[in-house]
Formats: C-alpha cells, structure tokens, sequence
C-alpha cells in the first residue's frame, strides 16, 4: 500500500508564528509531508521569495513613524520584491492617523538603484492607511520606466482601507471617521483607481501604486506561481491566523483550496467563519488551535504545541 502523499501549505499565524513555523509545527504531528511555507503579499513574502530561489538583500528606510529600519528586499534577475509590512507593519504601536507609508517609497529607490525590469510591491500586513502618500511622496509621485506588480493580499476598493482594516490598525469610530474623510478627498483625484480591485491593500498603497502604472496580481496566485507549488497529493493542509471574511476577499488559503483537486483542511488561530461559509470556500474541514486553548493567540510555544497535535490527529485519520 502506497504511503498517503500530504501537502503542508500555510500562511503565516500573525503575530504568533511564521508560515514555516507553522508548517513545521504540523510536520511534527504527521511525519512524512511535503512541506510548502508561502505568503500572499502581507508579513513573509520576502521569505516566501527566498524560498523560492530569490536573494535576500537589505536597506535602511524610515518605518511607520520615522524610525530606522532595516528591511529585507528580494532579489533575483532583473526583479526585485519589496515587502511593504516589513517596512510600516503592525507593531505595538498602532496610529494608523500618523503612520505614514514613506518608508517604502524610500524601499523602491534602492531597488531601482540595482536596474530592475520590474518591481512587485507585497502589500499587505501594514499599520498604515495613508492612501499610499508616505510612499508617493518619497518617489516624488513617479516611478521611471519599470515593471510594478501590486501583489496584494485583499481585493478591497480604497475606502474600505479605512472601514474594514482600520480598526484593526487601531483606529476607534472616531479615527475611522477622519480616515474615511482623507481617502475620501484621495479618491476624488482618481476615481477609476480608487475602486480598482487592489486599491484598499494596505492602507490604501495599493491605491497609490495604480497611480504609479502598477498592474495587479492576486497576491495568493503570485506567490503559488512564485513557489511553482505541486499541489498533487492525498490531503492538503494550508491555512493562516485567522479564517474570516477577510480570507474570502482572495487570501492564501482560498487559493489553495481553489487549485488543490484534493480534500483541503484548514488549520487556523481561530475561525470566524461558518461551517457553511467554509464548506463553500472548498475546505473539508477546519481545526482552530483558539477551539482548543485562546491563550494560543499570545503563545507561540503553545501555539506549536496545538498543531502538533492537530497533525498527529490528522495523521490517525488517515
């Protein structure tokens, strides 16, 4: 009898692991498993580049509010890949009302410093929603003759850059109100961008980067084509932190789900979703480590712990 073939392809748990911890969480528990980290655009892209054959380079940009940082860009041939949430991502501090996308404007200066024919711009996983001026404001509102791919992690038109994901950088009614407002006068100047697919991705830099010229591409799709991922098996696990409406909008685990011709399971922090919004979305079934313990949420050992678990079950089952 031929061995059960097992495809571990997750997201990154935010916050608590990396899509590799992760997938090598759950490996523990089942044993023999192909294992496939990946990223959609948000924390982890330029890892998931490097993985798949891209060089890790770095430079020193101004983070959310004008602090240093250093921030790791992917490199190979003639493309580089900026990760916007390793330059303004979420960190304890949350303002989304001062935290400004500079940063990787400044990013995109020293990739073009190297000659690129193109340049993809992750974005995702930021504390920002500034429509992207920060960042078009260091380019000096242009780009010179390069390729720009908007790898996005959601789909959203601008303003909801500000309803839907700013209260999760922060933002309470009050300052939820005023965002609307600036993304509202943004989006006047460019109303056929503002409610481009895309264009509410972090923050609103998606937004931005179409005024740039950039084309978009499905972050999800982007790095599964970026990892030439082999989604031939008998089960395929993926997941991310948190399965939610958010996943529906075109995250990883949708996406795989999509292209898997296998039973696909989703192993998640905690799911908001329910059993008939999952069994649409394509997975089998669904294991939330917060089910089992919530502590998880702040708990990285724990977190490991619980999906080992969960791979050990999985592998009982078959």
């Amino acid at each position: 009898m031929s061995e059960r073939r097992v495809v571990i392809a997750p997201d990154k748990f935010k916050g608590t692991l990396t899509a590799l911890e992760v997938a090598q969480a759950l490996a523990a528990g089942i044993g023999n498993a192909r294992l496939a980290p990946l990223a959609d655009g948000g924390d982890g892209s330029v890892d998931a580049a490097v993985r798949a054959g891209f060089e890790r380079r770095t430079v020193t940009v101004r983070g959310s509010f004008g602090e240093p940082v250093i921030a790791p860009l992917a490199v190979k041939d003639d493309t580089v890949l900026v990760e916007a949430a390793a330059i303004c991502g979420l960190g304890e501090r949350r303002d989304p009302l001062a935290a400004s996308t500079f940063g990787v404007g400044e990013a995109i200066l020293h990739a073009l410093d190297w000659n690129p024919k193109a340049i993809v711009l992750a974005a995702g996983g930021t504390g920002t929603v500034d429509g992207g001026a920060g960042m078009l404001a260091a380019l000096g509102g242009r780009v010179p003759e390069v390729e720009l791919v908007l790898a996005s992690d959601v789909d959203n038109p601008l303003i909801d850059a500000a309803t839907v994901y700013g209260p999760q950088k922060g933002a309470g009614p009050a300052e939820v109100a005023v965002l609307v407002e600036r993304l509202t006068r943004l989006a006047q100047e460019h109303p056929e961008l503002a409610s481009r697919p895309g264009a509410g991705a972090a923050g609103g830099l998606g937004f931005a980067a179409f005024q740039l010229g950039a084309r978009y591409r499905p972050g999800a799709e982007f790095f599964l084509e970026l990892a030439d991922l082999d989604l031939s098996a008998d089960l395929v696990i993926t997941g991310e932190g948190s399965l939610d409406a958010q996943t529906l909008s075109g995250k990883l685990p949708l996406a795989v789900a999509r292209r898997s011709n296998a039973p696909v399971i989703a192993v998640t922090g905690r799911c908001l979703l329910t059993p008939a919004e999952t069994r649409a979305a394509g997975f089998a079934a669904v294991y939330a480590l917060a089910d089992r313990d919530p502590r998880c949420a702040t708990d990285p050992d724990l977190s490991r712990r619980l999906l080992t678990e969960i791979g050990r079950e999985l592998e009982l089952s078959s």
